[in-house]
C-alpha cells in the first residue's frame, strides 16, 4: 500500500502542475506487465515512470534502482548520481 500511496501523491502534484498523467491503477491490485505495457504503449510522448520498493532484512542496506533504456541512460545517470 506505500507504493500506491506515494504514485497518487506523486500523481496529484504532477496535475498540479497541469501534466496529464495515467495511472495503470488506481487500487492495491496487480496488473500484469503485458497489460501494463500496453497501457503505456498507447499514450504519445509519455514518459512511463514505475514506483517500486525493495526490501532486505539485512540492516544498513541503501542505494537505489534505475532502470531504463538505453537511449536515455545519460538522464537515468544523472538522477541517480544526485
Amino acid at each position: 500500500m506505500v507504493t500506491l500511496d506515494v504514485a497518487q501523491r506523486l500523481n496529484r502534484k504532477l496535475r498540479e502542475s497541469q501534466l496529464k498523467t495515467v495511472m495503470t491503477r488506481s487500487s492495491d491490485v496487480f496488473i500484469p506487465l503485458d497489460e501494463r505495457v500496453t497501457i503505456e504503449n498507447s499514450q504519445k510522448s509519455a514518459v512511463f515512470v514505475s514506483i517500486h520498493f525493495n526490501d532486505s532484512r539485512r540492516r544498513g542496506i541503501r542505494g537505489r534502482d534505475v532502470l531504463s533504456f538505453r537511449r536515455i541512460i545519460r538522464s537515468a545517470n544523472r538522477i541517480q548520481e544526485s
